[in-house]
């Protein structure tokens, strides 16, 4: 079996198992808040912003969010929207 020379790059890991860091600056209320909603859950700190904010992206790129928009008016002439709701 050939082995590759000593000086040979090592081979990269693919970017499912790469891992990186990302610093934030946070007020300190912000942070005793997620410890604690992390303690809660018997997570670490990192471990319950990771899913956090995995969960959060997920939400917003596989489903984002419909604009609401009120129904079509009736096809009638003078038409208007109701400004109160009457119950009878």
């Amino acid at each position: 079996m050939l082995k590759p020379p000593l000086d040979a790059p090592a081979e990269r890991p693919f970017a499912s198992e790469a891992k990186g860091s990302i610093n934030l600056r946070i007020e300190t209320n912000t942070r005793r808040l997620i410890d604690e909603a992390a303690t809660v859950l018997g997570k670490t700190r990192t471990e319950f912003m990771v899913e956090s904010a995995r969960r959060q992206a997920i939400d917003v790129t596989v489903s984002p969010p419909v604009p609401w928009s009120a129904p079509p008016l009736p096809e009638r002439s003078g038409a208007t929207r109701p400004t109160r709701f009457r119950f009878r």
